[in-house]
């Protein structure tokens, strides 16, 4: 079973772009957002402009990417001015938590589904509704189901980037040295067999987690039959804590045979940045993550290098 994770912006403050920016005074709706300055009235220098702060995580390729569309949407919106804030994965919701704390959340930012549910139950989003209804945003090409990951006691919340599957990339290079084979939905046992052999006769690490050790516990309980949380979303949706400890027991084993990379690497790196991660200077023959990233490795790779990318492995 794939794990799908929805991307979503969250929508604060912003009504003003959502509705075209005008001069009028549709940004003043935009109360949702406690102790935040609406856009439509923040003071600036910039005389009548309506400033909208619009955040995200990722690497420097999201970064250049977002920036230039805010660009397109300032040059034909005139009267608006972009304020445009983006950090590595893990600093990002350290700041994200401390805004919204303190009530100064950017208009418009990135988030998870998790961030859509703390932030609807503590009244900071403004419900995207009356937006979907009318068309300002279009929601044709979005599944139900998709929407509704990102509605809360009726209210929409979120505009969806894309939903992803988990998906492991490797180089083939390594894997044939070795050897060995991987293949989709392979048994854990065999992946573990497989990693050994790597590292025997390669002396090539096993990226065991990729500094994202939810994802898979969340794999090892749905491997069982279970979800990650109770379908409320207040507790466990396992009933005991072998499913946890399985996955320190898998981290044990590996670092204590060698074959597993020390995790210290994911402290020392900004692994939330594809071009941090440990597989791109072959410190490790593989990587846990995204379906999205195979693109990105794909075109970082050098002369010679090649990725390919099988499903999870299963326990």
């Amino acid at each position: 079973m794939k794990k799908l994770l929805s991307i979503v912006l969250s929508v604060v403050l912003a009504a003003g772009l959502l509705a075209g920016c005008s001069s009028s005074s549709s940004g003043s709706t935009s109360t949702a957002s406690q102790g935040s300055t609406p856009a439509s009235t923040a003071s600036t220098d910039n005389g009548e402009k309506k400033v909208i702060r619009v955040a995200w995580w990722g690497g420097q390729a999201r970064a250049d990417m977002t920036t230039q569309v805010c660009e397109m949407y300032m040059a034909e919106h005139p009267d608006v001015q972009i304020e445009v804030e983006f950090s590595d994965y893990t600093g990002y919701f350290d700041k994200l938590a401390v805004e919204a704390a303190s009530g100064t959340m950017p208009d418009i930012f990135q988030a998870t589904r998790d961030n859509v549910v703390e932030f609807s139950d503590k009244d900071l989003l403004l419900p995207l509704n009356e937006y979907a209804d009318s068309g300002v945003l279009d929601f044709s090409q979005v599944s139900e189901d998709a929407k509704s990951t990102l509605t809360r006691d009726g209210n929409l919340y979120g505009i969806i980037l894309g939903s992803i599957a988990g998906a492991m990339s490797y180089d083939p290079d390594v894997v044939k040295e070795a050897g060995v084979e991987i293949y989709d939905a392979m048994p854990w046992s065999e992946f573990v067999q497989a990693a050994k052999t790597i590292y025997e006769k390669t002396g090539v690490q096993t990226s065991f987690d990729s500094g994202d050790p939810i994802t898979q516990v969340a794999m090892i309980a749905r491997a069982k039959g279970y979800q990650l949380y109770s379908e409320d979303g207040k507790s466990l949706g396992f009933p005991d804590a072998s499913i946890p400890t399985e996955y320190f027991q898998r981290y044990e084993d590996g670092l204590k045979e060698g074959y597993i990379v020390d995790p210290q690497i994911y402290v020392e790196r900004d692994v939330g940045a594809v071009e941090q991660r440990p597989i791109v200077d072959g410190m490790v023959w593989n990587d846990f993550g995204w379906c999205n990233a195979q693109g990105l490795y794909d075109a970082m790779q050098g002369a010679g290098r090649n990725m390919a990318m099988v499903s999870y492995p299963v326990a």
